[in-house]
C-alpha cells in the first residue's frame, strides 16, 4: 500500500476515535447532569446517557455512576459518571491502526439542593 494511503487511512481512523471520545464525554457530561439534579435519580440519569449514546451512534457503550445511587448522594457530595466504549464496534474503517480495547471518559458534578425561600 502507498504511503499516502496509509497515511489517509490512518487519518480517517484517528479522526473517528477522537469523535468517539467526544461523544463518550458528552454522554458522562449529559448523564452526570441529570444525576445531579435535586430530583435526579440513576435510572433517570443512564436514560438520558442511553439516549445521548444512540443519537451518537455509539455501540456497545456502558455508563457508570457512582454513588450507583445517585439519589442517595448527599447535598455538596460529587457523583462521578463514567462511560465506556469498545473501539472495534464503533471504528469508520476497518481497523488496523487501532486494535481492541475502549475509550473512557468520566464526568463529575456536584450533588445539588432545593433553595430555601
Amino acid at each position: 500500500m502507498p504511503v499516502i494511503m496509509v497515511i489517509v487511512f490512518a487519518s480517517i481512523e484517528a479522526c473517528s476515535m477522537v469523535f468517539l471520545k467526544i461523544d463518550l464525554q458528552t454522554t458522562a457530561y449529559e448523564t452526570a447532569r441529570v444525576a445531579v439534579t435535586p430530583t435526579g435519580t440513576t435510572d433517570n440519569a443512564i436514560g438520558r446517557g442511553n439516549e445521548v449514546l444512540t443519537q451518537r451512534n455509539v455501540s456497545g457503550g456502558s455508563i457508570q455512576i457512582n454513588p450507583s445511587s445517585a439519589e442517595s448522594a448527599p447535598v455538596g457530595g460529587l457523583i462521578t459518571v463514567t462511560v465506556t466504549a469498545p473501539v472495534d464496534s464503533n471504528r469508520v474503517i476497518a481497523g488496523w491502526f487501532f486494535s481492541g480495547g475502549n475509550l473512557t471518559s468520566t464526568c463529575a458534578m456536584v450533588r445539588e439542593g432545593t433553595s430555601a425561600h
